[in-house]
């Protein structure tokens, strides 16, 4: 088939020998063997296959199965179709995209050590001109990483850990913060740690991207990312004015929340009339929103190294999550966290109560300085 082969596929419904064929293409792959795989691609029935077995789809299976060995044979030039580390395929997705996606670490580490890129973003179709990514024509392609686009491996990886917990029905958005760390050390989050934590380690700016979900909220993508790079997380993030002043400030991604809580509050405080009540409940949400993520930087910047060593322990698959539970909690106990109603108490440090307090003060004092002049 060539290097590359983006044809449409054959018309031949095949017969029984073919489905075997196939059958046995995807078993060799899944059992990550690597001479069946060679020996059934290089088959005469291979032929009639067409484009169920280019490039892309074989790198989705491969990765999908985590098989290395598969991989290795693909990169190697041992298949009658060669891949590349550096070549992208449908809608500009290099092998390592699809490895991301899948959450394949060994796949990763493969492809990082042949030279692939961690800072390549998925483009789309219409980006490619833009960034000298050469597609044959007549593409047909059957893998669709559409939410994906723009987004790096580390960050595909760490919106596929999301899915996973919710794929497997352990977390969903708005449970305690608590249970979004228990989650992550459940033995089925083994592989998207691993995968997670092999491209946080070859990114570049972790901690920019951690400052992004960090303020938008996404608390299991910055979990993952505390538990994987928590040092690159705390990692001071250089802000630039847009004003074209050669003026920049380091701030780490907790000062950061600080500051824009305290905005928040302040702008709570100020009188509204009674049609920005909407402007108010929008406000108080992200408030909550942004307690829940700072709660979140809190624990693993006292509590991290306790919950690394927890993960380091190999619980056993079968291990029962009310175990767990009462494991980690015992450890961030010791760390000085109290769980209450089943989530750690808001007041701990009095952290939240100090920034009120802060802009509390700020205001009064304000306040005085207009009405004594």
């Amino acid at each position: 088939m060539g290097d590359w082969d983006w044809s449409d596929g054959c018309d031949d419904d095949g017969d029984d020998s073919d489905f075997d064929w196939e059958s046995e293409m995807d078993s060799a792959i899944a059992r990550d063997d690597q001479e069946s795989f060679i020996s059934l691609d290089t088959s005469p029935v291979s032929r009639n296959f067409g484009a169920s077995y280019v490039v892309p789809k074989l790198w989705n299976l491969i990765c999908g199965a985590d098989a290395v060995n598969c991989a290795t044979a693909l990169l190697e030039g041992k298949l009658d179709q060669t891949a590349h580390v550096d070549r992208p395929g449908c809608r500009g997705a290099y092998p390592l995209h699809f490895a991301a996606y899948e959450l394949a670490p060994r796949v990763i580490e493969l492809l990082l050590s042949r030279g692939a890129q961690p800072n390549i973003r998925l483009y789309d179709e219409r980006d490619m001109d833009k960034h000298d990514v050469w597609l044959p024509p007549r593409v047909e392609c059957r893998l669709e990483m559409k939410e994906q686009k723009g987004m790096l491996p580390l960050n595909i990886a760490l919106d596929s850990a999301r899915q996973t917990l919710c794929w497997h029905n352990v977390y969903s958005p708005g449970q305690p913060t608590f249970q979004l760390i228990v989650s992550l050390c459940l033995p089925l989050m083994k592989r998207a740690l691993a995968a997670c934590k092999l491209l946080a380690c070859s990114s570049e700016n972790v901690e920019k991207e951690a400052y992004c979900y960090g303020m938008e909220g996404k608390l299991v993508e910055l979990a993952v990312l505390l538990i994987v790079a928590r040092k690159q997380v705390f990692t001071p993030v250089t802000f630039h004015r847009n004003d074209g002043a050669v003026i920049s400030t380091r701030m780490t991604i907790l000062q950061c929340l600080k500051n824009q809580i305290l905005s928040l509050v302040d702008e709570e405080m100020k009188p509204m009339n009674k049609f920005e009540h909407g402007r108010v409940i929008q406000i108080q949400s992200k408030i909550m929103a942004l307690r829940s993520t700072a709660l979140l930087l809190k624990v693993f910047e006292s509590a991290g190294d306790s919950i690394e060593e927890y993960l380091q322990l190999q619980q056993p698959v079968d291990v029962q999550r009310e175990q767990m539970e009462k494991d980690v909690a015992l450890r961030l106990a010791e760390k000085g966290f109290i769980l209450k109603d089943g989530d750690f108490d808001f007041s701990i440090g009095d952290w939240f109560g100090n920034l009120v307090f802060q802009c509390l003060f700020w205001d009064c004092c304000t306040f005085l300085r207009l009405h004594i002049h």
